[in-house]
C-alpha cells in the first residue's frame, strides 16, 4: 500500500521541527516540499516561516515570507515573532521588524493584535529603544496589557532606565495588583 505525502503531513512535520528546533530535518522537509510543489499555499508558507523563525534562521524565514504570493495575519505574526525572539542576537533586526510591522499595518491594512504589539515593544525595549517602545504603547489601538508592561519593566531593569521602569511598574501593578510579583 502506497500512501502519498500531502500538504497536511508536510505542514505537520515542519511544525514538529519548528517546535523542537530541528532545523536540519526541517530543511530536508523543505527540500521535499520544493521538489513536490513548485508553488506552495499560505498554510505551507506560514509553516515554513514559523519553522525558520523559531530556529533563528531569520533570513530564510524572510525569504520564504517574501516569496509568498498570499499572506495572512499568521504570516506576519510568525515573521515578527521571529524578529522578536532573535532580535538581540541579530543587531539589525529591530529596524527590519519595524519595517515589517509598519508594512503589515500601513501597506496591507492588517490590524495588529496584542501579540504583535508585545513582540515589538519587547524588541524595542531589549534593544534599548525605550522611547520607541513607550510611543508604540501609547499609539496602539488596544489597551496595554500586563505582558506589554512586563516586557518594558524587564528590559528597563537590565538596561537601567529607572524613570521608565517606574512607569512600567506602576502600570503593571494597576493592571494586576493581586499578583505579589507586581
Amino acid at each position: 500500500m502506497h500512501m502519498g505525502v500531502d500538504n497536511v503531513i508536510l505542514c505537520s512535520m515542519l511544525n514538529i521541527c519548528a517546535n523542537t528546533t530541528s532545523l536540519d530535518l526541517g530543511k530536508q522537509i523543505h527540500a521535499l516540499v520544493l521538489k513536490c510543489q513548485s508553488k506552495h499555499d499560505v498554510a505551507m508558507g506560514n509553516t515554513l516561516v514559523d519553522m525558520f523563525s523559531k530556529s533563528g534562521e531569520i533570513e530564510d524565514a524572510k525569504h520564504v515570507f517574501n516569496e509568498m504570493r498570499q499572506k495572512n495575519v499568521i504570516s506576519w505574526t510568525s515573521l515578527i515573532a521571529g524578529y522578536g525572539k532573535h532580535g538581540i542576537s541579530h543587531a539589525d533586526l529591530t529596524d527590519e521588524a519595524s519595517e515589517c510591522f509598519n508594512n503589515m499595518v500601513g501597506k496591507y491594512n492588517i490590524l495588529p493584535r496584542a501579540e504583535h504589539y508585545s513582540c515589538m515593544v519587547d524588541l524595542f525595549a531589549r534593544g534599548g529603544q525605550f522611547k520607541e517602545a513607550y510611543i508604540l504603547i501609547h499609539e496602539m489601538n488596544i489597551k496595554p496589557n500586563a505582558s506589554l508592561w512586563g516586557a518594558i519593566l524587564g528590559a528597563c531593569s537590565i538596561c537601567g532606565d529607572m524613570s521608565l521602569e517606574e512607569v512600567a511598574a506602576r502600570h503593571l501593578f494597576n493592571i494586576k495588583p493581586e499578583k505579589s510579583v507586581n
